[in-house]
């Protein structure tokens, strides 16, 4: 009885250490299957598994937009008719950019083309050059720029009266630019933006080509603005090149001539009124 009672001790010693080397491997076996900690590493002797790399998105200072412009115009001469057409061109525009920056920039946009009304036709020729100054407030991903700077435009209207002689209008004029850039990236490969501009004149001239030459000077205008609103589309392989889609709204206005002759007889040129829609195509390169 003795000799069975420890036969049967030696065996349920046997079976337990048996069942604690299944489970013990059966551990092992789980933990091949899942990522280790350092400390677990070194517990079981199994290499750790790598920490993953976080990739910050690169942010660039200077931005150099090139692209083309497509605007329709209706111009009103004030007591007159409408012109309607559409214009064409090109542009360019070059930003210091960044959070918590002095702001910089300047622009260059150039188009022409012909307008019609029941008075006759214009081909109109729009030229307008900026400088901006300001300062740059947020985080990367929501920015807002506020800027003032200089600007100067140059309008030529040649203009073909179905009743009466062409004449050609070419009016220059400097205004000071005092506006905000709003841009917000919703996701690593596209933003939105919402821009706007107010254009007071300061020196606004008209030269006429018929009459020798003279240059008139304009009653100042006050009413010219600019909203745009930018979205912005870029690559994974092209970090640094985005392409930007710019729809746009524009009102401007010429002021009349005060001008008299020395018999008291006003030169009589009326005050212009343009409304421009369109939109800005262009490739941004960063940097």
């Amino acid at each position: 009885m003795k000799k069975l009672s420890i036969l049967l001790s030696l065996a349920a010693a046997a079976l337990f250490a048996q069942e604690a080397g299944i489970d013990h491997r059966g551990e092992v076996a789980a933990l091949a299957f899942r990522p280790l900690s350092a400390a677990a590493a070194g517990k079981w002797g199994v290499p750790a598994e790598p920490a993953p790399v976080v990739v910050e998105p690169v942010l660039f200072t200077s931005h150099f937009q090139f692209g083309a412009n497509y605007t329709h115009a209706r111009i009103t001469p004030y007591g007159f008719n409408n012109y309607n057409g559409n214009l064409g061109g090109v542009q360019a525009l070059y930003e210091f950019k960044t959070a918590d920056r002095i702001y910089g920039g300047m622009s260059l946009r150039w188009r022409e083309g012909k307008e019609t009304g029941e008075i006759g036709s214009m081909d109109l020729r729009d030229i307008d050059v900026q400088e901006r100054i300001g300062y740059t407030f947020g985080k990367a991903d929501a920015l807002v720029s506020l800027y003032t700077g200089f600007g100067f435009r140059y309008l030529r209207q040649a203009l073909e009266p179905k009743a009466s002689a062409p004449a050609t209008f070419m009016y220059e004029e400097f205004y000071v630019p005092v506006g905000f850039l709003y841009d917000y990236r919703y996701s690593r490969n596209f933003s939105v933006g919402l821009y706007g501009v107010w254009m007071p004149q300061v020196y606004p001239t008209l030269t006429i080509e018929p009459i020798g030459g003279a240059r008139w000077i304009l009653v100042k205008t006050l009413k010219n603005g600019r909203v745009e609103m930018p979205f912005t589309f870029g690559l994974d392989r092209f970090s640094n090149t985005t392409f930007v889609f710019k729809p746009f709204a524009e009102y401007w206005q010429d002021g009349k001539t005060v001008a008299k002759a020395v018999n008291g007889t006003a030169l009589g040129v009326p005050r212009n009124t343009y409304l421009f829609v369109g939109i800005d195509v262009n490739i941004c390169y960063s940097f």
